[in-house]
């Protein structure tokens, strides 16, 4: 008999396999990231397909294989996938694809996931203007960073990464901007990211 581990996570993305299935990369909360297979969930009548849909934030149930997990259980939490705007959506697009880049293997992080969370959340449930945005995204790269060791140096505030994601946090996030962005550069370019 195998052990079932139930988790939360949020579907990075998905991809068909056969006939009714899907391969799924999916962010734990206590696994970090895996790589999974959910059989028959593209059947008309699964009851685990809106659960593992792309960019949902769900509680999961899984298996762990010789090579890969499988999904045996899920239950959609919240979407976060419908984004207020084309600008909202393409930031979600971006912070996802740097997550499974920076993420390689199961390795767990529950502070990188809580701010996942939240930062996704707050961009769906927030309509910013466009320089908010793209504070917004660089504050998530920044947070991203520090939370899997790759910041080269001290933060300018440590607001910057300890508070919740306010307007507070964006406008202060603003007024160091440049800094941010040399310190985000430095550090990628130093771990070789």
């Amino acid at each position: 008999m195998h052990q079932i581990h139930h988790t939360e996570g949020i579907i990075i993305s998905g991809r068909e396999k056969g006939e009714a299935s899907r391969h799924l990369l999916i962010f734990t909360r206590d696994f970090g990231m895996v790589y999974a297979s959910a059989q028959g969930v593209r059947k008309v009548d699964s009851k685990m397909k809106y659960g593992l849909q792309d960019f949902s934030y769900s509680r999961i149930s899984l298996v762990k294989g010789k090579e890969i997990w499988r999904v045996v259980n899920s239950e959609k939490i919240k979407d976060l996938g419908q984004m207020p705007n084309f600008s909202s959506a393409e930031i979600l697009d971006n912070v996802l694809r740097l997550i499974s880049r920076l993420c390689q293997g199961e390795e767990v992080n529950e502070p990188l996931f809580d701010h996942l969370l939240e930062s996704l959340s707050f961009l769906k449930e927030n309509k910013i203007d466009l320089k908010q945005l793209k504070n917004l995204e660089l504050l998530i790269v920044l947070r991203t960073l520090f939370h899997l060791g790759y910041l080269a140096e001290p933060l300018f505030s440590d607001d910057l990464v300890s508070q919740p994601i306010s307007t507070e946090i964006l406008a202060l996030s603003e007024s160091v901007r440049r800094g941010i962005l040399s310190q985000v550069n430095r550090s990628m370019k130093a771990s070789h990211l």
